[in-house]
């Protein structure tokens, strides 16, 4: 049985193709949709208008988010200490421990003590070196730990 294509006004939605192996019988792979006239192309307006319901919506999920944040601060007290693994590129693991409010410069301050070459720190993955060495290890998401990659540059 074939579909005749010749008539663009209908529209098709694909049917699955179930084809037998040694079998040249014709399958049909569209059928017309029942669902294909334009009444149910045309889409009321009333979906577009912003209601009293949306507003309230709206209005609860700024509460919810302000109650998270007041949250995340009375968490934020009560974290006294961050520990930051360094992996060096041999494979050698440095723990040190920073306090979470301290600048992530602070890190390459302590490593530039104990290594004598020029180097660079990043988080995997995906790898991202730490550039901005102003902000405070809490808000680079280093608390309460992490690991940090030292490599030579």
């Amino acid at each position: 049985m074939m579909t005749d294509v010749s008539s663009s006004t209908l529209s098709f939605k694909r049917r699955r193709l179930t084809a037998n192996l040694g079998c040249s019988e014709a399958h049909d792979i569209f059928q017309a949709s029942p669902y294909s006239s334009s009444q149910y192309c045309d889409q009321d307006d009333e979906l577009y208008e912003f209601t009293a319901d949306d507003y309230y919506r709206i209005l609860n999920s700024r509460k919810m988010r302000g109650a998270e944040e007041e949250q995340q601060r009375a968490c934020r007290s009560t974290i006294t200490k961050t520990v930051i693994r360094v992996r060096c590129p041999d494979k050698q693991l440095e723990p040190m421990t920073f306090h979470p409010s301290e600048k992530i410069q602070s890190l390459p301050d302590r490593l530039s003590k104990e290594v004598a070459r020029p180097f660079q720190i990043y988080t995997t993955p995906p790898k991202k070196l730490i550039r901005d060495m102003a902000q405070d290890f809490y808000s680079a998401g280093f608390v309460p730990g992490a690991i940090v990659y030292l490599s030579y540059q």
